[in-house]
């Protein structure tokens, strides 16, 4: 049950070792809340696989043998794995500090909790459990294990009171194995953002502008390792990288030509 970043992977993994695999999302495509209509790219790569995937359908009940879908259809089972989404399970705090509805901490660009009178000092949180203001994407999530992996050392400074220097503000970064695809997503798409799509016979890179700029917000590579390397060294600076549109659409020249001064 759901067709997102783990829900395709483990169909994946799972048809591959001869499963067979039904893949019920809720959605009108696969990775639809993370990649908006690039996420519909994907979609044929379920056949290719062998997974049978259902689309805009909704699960009313999960039987012991059985997954019944809300429009009455009934999908045998032995194993079932609901890969929905996630939520800090912060209810342990209690009122010692505040919580955002979804159960996140919500931290500043130095990893502190914030109050409704500014940042704690002396607390700071990292991992599945932060929602992050970074300077260059806004509010992004830490639960991925990029951020857990690299926040901690942000984090140990400011509680060690190193002198503040320029904010280390990694970009978000996610990458995934599906169905015989390797992605690697850097930065943090918006629903409101345009579209630009690298398409060859080796893969796909889709770029996201922000709107009516050449401010690049994230770049989605499939399949294209140097596109990756490239992606990778854009979101080094403090500001967003600023690429050239038409020439990032051009996929006969490599993406970082695209970049602006």
């Amino acid at each position: 049950v759901g067709a997102g970043w783990i829900g395709a992977e483990v169909a994946g993994v799972a048809a591959g070792a001869g499963a067979h695999v039904t893949v019920v999302e809720a959605a009108d495509a696969p990775l639809e809340a993370a990649l908006g209509e690039v996420g519909a790219l994907t979609t044929a790569w379920y056949a290719a696989a062998g997974v049978r995937l259902l689309l805009g359908t909704r699960v009313d009940e999960v039987r012991a043998d059985a997954v019944v879908l809300e429009d009455g259809r009934t999908v045998p089972a032995d194993v079932v794995l609901v890969a929905v989404g996630a939520r800090p399970r912060t209810g342990w705090l209690g009122d010692a500090l505040p919580v955002a509805p979804d159960g996140a901490l919500v931290v500043d660009e130095r990893y502190r909790v914030v109050r409704a009178d500014g940042p704690l000092h002396h607390v700071v949180a990292v991992g599945d459990v932060a929602r992050r203001r970074s300077p260059r994407h806004g509010w992004v999530s830490g639960g991925h294990w990029d951020g857990a992996l690299r926040g901690p050392a942000a984090a140990v400074r400011t509680l060690l009171g190193v002198p503040a220097g320029p904010v280390d503000d990694p970009a978000p970064y996610v990458f995934s194995t599906q169905l015989g695809h390797e992605l690697a997503l850097y930065g943090h798409p918006l629903p409101t953002d345009d579209v630009v799509l690298r398409r060859g016979d080796d893969g796909f890179t889709a770029l996201w502008f922000r709107p009516g700029s050449s401010e690049l917000g994230a770049v989605l590579a499939v399949d294209r390792p140097r596109d990756v390397a490239t992606a990778r060294r854009l979101f080094t600076g403090p500001a967003l990288p600023r690429l050239d549109r038409d020439a990032a659409a051009d996929d006969a020249r490599p993406l970082k030509a695209a970049a602006l001064a």
